[in-house]
C-alpha cells in the first residue's frame, strides 16, 4: 500500500545488523507493553546519524505483531499521516512505525490525535524525525505528558566501542558521536566536516523547527546563513579556545633560542578558555560579536543568545559540570563559595576538530615564523595533549554521571584553594548520597604513571574538606591509559578505557570498582622519575596536527 506522498517500507527488506542502541531495549519494551492506552505515543529524536532510522528498522524486524513502516515526505500534512494511520488499523496493524514525522506540515500544532486518539485505541505509534527541535515545541503543547521520548543524540564510549567497535579512548575522541567508527569511515574527519555537520545537523534543525511553529520562540526569524553563523559561533565558544596571547607572552621574552625544556612550562599558560554564556557580559560581548559578522543582518540580542543556547541543551548537544569552589583561611577555616557550571559540546568529534583548528594559531601568527621548529614541534605536542587530557576529562565526567542513576549518585568537580598555601582540585568527585560516601578521581591523558598526578588525591587538607561535605572517602583513583596497580601510598591507577566499560556494565560504582581492582597487582612509582618521562607517553599523537602552514589548507 502506497500513501500520499508516504514512502513505505517492507521489513524484510531491512539489514539485520549485528548490534544495536542500548535504546533499542526502551523501544522494544513500549511495544510490548500496554503504554499506548494511557495515551502515549513512544518518540526517538536526536541528530542526524545517531541512528534513529535504524533503531526502529531493528524494532520493527523483530516485532511479533502486525505492524507497518512508512516515511513522511516533505509536503505531506499531518491530517495524511492520521488517514494512513486510519487505514493501517482498519487492516489490522497493531504497531505502526513512522518515520521523518517532523515533515509533516503542522505536526507541532496538531499532533495531539496520535496519542489520544489512535494510542488510546491499541495502535503502538513510534515516530522520528530530523527535526529533533519540532519534538520539543510538539511537547510543551500538543503532545504534552503524551510520549515516551528517547534521545540517541549522545553515543557514549561504552555504547560506541560495543556497536561499532571503537579501539579506545582517543579513537573516541577524534571520531566519536556519530553512528560511525574509525579514521576511514568516519563522518567527521575535519573542522571542515564539522561544521557542514553543523550546518545540517543544528542550524537546518533549528531552523526548520521555529519556521514550522506558529508560536514565536525566536523574538525575529534569523534566516538559514544567521542561524548557520551564529551556531558555529556558539560550538567554537562551547568548545573552548586558546589564549594566543598567554601562549605568545613568554617566548616574546625570550630569544628566539628558547630552551625546549621550557616549552612545558610555556605551553600550560596557553589553557584552553572554557567560556559559558551564564555570565551577563560575556552573553552580551558575544551578541556584539556575532553582530559584527557580515553574515549576521538581524541584531542578535543576548535574551536571544540565551534562548538558543537551551535549544542547544535540549537537542543534548550541550551539557555542563557541575564545579564546587572550597576555599580555607587558617582565622575562619573552610567556606563553600558555591557552584558553578562549565558548558561542552557532547559530540566528542565535533568539539575535538574545533579545538585543533584553534591550536593552529601556532601556524597563522606571524610571530611564530621565527620560533625554531623544534621548539614549535613540542608546543605542537604540548597543545595537542591539552586537547586530548581536556577531552578525557568531558568524557569520563559526561559518561559517568550518564551510567549512573541521578537519584542515587552526584558527579561534581571540586577545587581547593589554601590562603597562602596549596591549591588543587579532585578531577571527579562520585558522591553516593544513599551510603554518604564519596570516591576522588584523577585524570590524566598518559600511558605512564608519574608521582605527581596523585598529589591532590594525597593531600589532607582537600581531603579534610572533601570529607566534611561528602561524608567517608571509599578511595582515591588516577584514571590513565596505562596499566593498573595499586600504589603503596593507597592511590590506585586503573586504565580509563576499563573503568568506563566497567561503570557502564555494572550501574554502580563501588561494584564497578571492587571489579576493576580484585586482583590489580602494587607498584612503587620512584619519586626519581623525570618528568621527560611523562612527555614522552605523548609522541603517539603528534601526527593529529599538521607540522607544516600548508597542511592546514588540506
Amino acid at each position: 500500500m502506497e500513501g500520499r506522498g508516504m514512502i513505505y517500507k517492507n521489513k524484510e527488506n531491512f539489514e539485520n545488523y549485528a548490534n544495536s542502541r542500548d535504546c533499542l531495549k526502551e523501544l522494544e519494551a513500549f511495544i510490548e507493553g500496554r503504554d499506548c492506552y494511557d495515551g502515549t505515543i513512544f518518540v526517538l529524536y536526536g541528530l542526524r546519524r545517531t541512528g534513529k532510522t535504524t533503531i526502529m528498522q531493528q524494532a520493527a524486524v523483530n516485532c511479533s505483531m502486525p505492524c507497518a513502516f512508512f516515511e513522511v515526505e516533505s509536503g505531506d500534512s499531518i491530517d495524511d499521516v492520521k488517514k494512513e494511520i486510519v487505514s493501517l488499523k482498519e487492516s489490522g496493524k497493531k504497531v505502526i512505525f513512522i518515520d521523518e514525522i517532523t515533515k509533516a506540515d503542522e505536526f507541532i500544532e496538531r499532533s495531539a490525535a496520535l496519542p489520544d486518539i489512535f494510542a488510546r485505541e491499541g495502535v503502538r505509534i513510534v515516530v522520528t524525525g530530523t527535526d529533533s527541535l519540532g519534538f520539543v515545541f510538539a511537547e510543551d503543547d500538543e503532545l504534552y505528558d503524551r510520549i515516551k521520548k528517547v534521545s540517541t543524540t549522545h553515543i557514549s564510549y561504552a555504547e560506541h566501542r560495543r556497536v561499532l567497535g571503537t579501539a579506545d579512548i582517543d579513537d573516541y575522541i577524534m571520531y566519536g558521536g556519530l553512528m560511525k567508527a574509525g579514521e576511514n569511515a568516519a563522518t567527521i574527519k575535519s573542522y571542515e566536516d564539522a561544521c557542514k555537520y553543523l550546518d545540517s545537523a543544528v542550524s537546518d534543525n533549528i531552523t526548520s523547527s521555529i519556521q514550522k511553529d506558529m508560536n514565536d520562540h525566536l523574538s525575529v526569524k534569523l534566516s538559514k546563513d544567521e542561524m548557520r553563523t551564529i551556531i558555529e559561533k556558539m560550538v567554537e565558544l562551547y568548545s573552548g579556545k586558546f589564549s594566543v596571547k598567554e601562549a605568545q607572552n613568554p617566548l616574546k621574552k625570550s630569544s628566539v633560542n628558547y630552551p625546549v625544556s621550557k616549552i612545558s612550562e610555556m605551553v600550560d599558560e596557553a589553557v584552553i578558555h572554557k567560556l559559558t554564556l551564564e555570565d551577563k557580559e560575556i552573553t552580551r560581548q558575544f551578541a556584539e560579536k556575532i553582530n559584527a559578522s557580515k553574515e549576521v543582518k538581524t541584531t542578535i540580542t543576548p535574551e536571544m543568545i540565551k534562548e538558543l543556547q537551551n535549544y542547544l541543551i535540549q537537542m543534548d548537544i550541550l551539557s555542563a559540570n557541575k564545579n564546587v569552589k572550597f576555599v580555607y583561611d587558617k582565622n575562619i577555616g573552610w567556606q563553600n563559595l558555591g557552584t558553578s557550571h562549565d558548558f561542552y559540546i557532547v559530540q566528542p568529534a565535533i568539539k575535538y576538530y574545533h579545538l585543533k583548528e584553534a591550536a593552529n594559531f601556532i601556524f597563522t601568527e606571524p610571530f611564530y615564523n621565527n620560533v625554531p621548529a623544534n621548539v614549535k614541534e613540542v608546543m605542537i605536542q604540548k597543545l595537542n595533549e591539552k586537547i586530548m587530557g581536556d577531552m578525557m576529562e568531558q568524557i569520563i565526567l559526561f559518561d559517568t554521571a550518564s551510567y549512573l542513576s541521578k537519584d542515587r549518585y552526584m558527579i561534581e568537580k571540586p577545587s581547593f584553594s589554601i590562603k597562602n598555601g596549596a591549591s588543587g582540585e579532585y578531577d571527579m568527585l562520585v558522591y553516593d548520597k544513599k551510603k554518604n560516601v564519596y570516591f576522588a578521581f584523577e585524570f590524566k591523558h598518559t600511558t605512564e604513571p608519574f608521582h605527581l598526578q596523585m598529589k591532590h588525591l594525597l593531600n589532607e587538607k582537600f581531603k579534610e574538606i572533601a570529607d566534611q561535605y561528602y561524608g567517608e572517602r571509599q578511595g582515591a583513583y588516577v584514571l590513565y591509559r596505562g596499566t593498573p596497580f595499586k600504589d603503596p601510598s593507597g592511590v590506585i591507577y586503573l586504565n580509563v578505557n576499563g573503568f568506563l566499560l566497567a561503570v557502564d556494565k555494572h550501574k554502580d560504582i563501588e561494584t564497578a570498582l571492587d571489579f576493576l581492582t580484585k586482583d590489580i597487582p602494587p607498584k612503587k612509582m620512584s619519586i626519581n622519575e623525570k618528568l621527560d618521562q611523562l612527555t614522552a607517553s605523548h609522541t603517539d599523537h603528534m601526527q593529529c596536527f599538521p607540522k607544516k602552514p600548508e597542511d592546514i589548507q588540506k
